[in-house]
């Protein structure tokens, strides 16, 4: 497993993932950690994609949070992930894979939730979400533009700076290379830099 594939809402979502098992005293990073890491990182992907397949998110977090809370507490010793969480991490690589996508963003992530047995994954189902009502709300996001800030959209350029659209500056008329990944569309994008500049 690779976390340079991994998007910055990804890599955050997991960084949130070590802090939530190590704010709990849990030594473990359980699927329940993760899924606490996107749904803190990623609120606005989350709740649009939950909204989208009929879940509540506010009852998603809940469980989420009780979930952890049954977790063994230890104190000492270096954080590490669980089989299930690792299981989880290499499950949304190869989603973003057969999706063509260079890149693990935080709805592969989520799709790996859903996939891995886990508590997380019989608790997503329980709530009535499935794998195809997920997909089809991620397809439909996709078309979604987003409001981001110009520091955000310039750490996206960075990191995935290779191929895809290509934008032109409102302002400079100078071409952006852009490869769409998540909610963020050329629209967003050119909106963005529009008002940036």
């Amino acid at each position: 497993m690779d976390f340079n594939k991994f998007t910055i809402k990804a890599q955050e979502a997991i960084q949130e993932a070590v802090k939530q098992a190590s704010s709990h005293g849990q030594q473990v990073i359980e699927p329940a950690h993760i899924m606490e890491g996107v749904l803190t990182t990623s609120e606005q992907i989350v709740s649009f994609l939950m909204q989208k397949t009929g879940v509540s998110t506010d009852k998603v977090k809940n469980e989420t949070e009780k979930i952890i809370a049954t977790l063994p507490r230890v104190s000492g010793g270096e954080p590490y992930l669980s089989r299930e969480s690792n299981n989880i991490l290499t499950k949304a690589e190869e989603i973003a894979g057969k999706n063509g996508d260079e890149f693990v963003s935080v709805e592969p992530l989520l799709l790996a939730l859903l996939e891995v047995k886990s508590a997380i994954s019989d608790m997503l189902k329980e709530n009535g979400l499935t794998r195809s009502e997920m997909e089809k709300a991620i397809n439909e996001g996709s078309e979604i533009p987003v409001t981001i800030s110009a520091s955000d959209l310039c750490e996206i350029m960075k990191a995935q700076l290779s191929g895809g659209y290509t934008l032109t500056d409102a302002a400079t008329g100078a071409e952006i290379k852009w490869e769409s990944t998540g909610y963020v569309n050329k629209a967003a994008i050119q909106y963005v830099i529009k008002e940036a500049n």
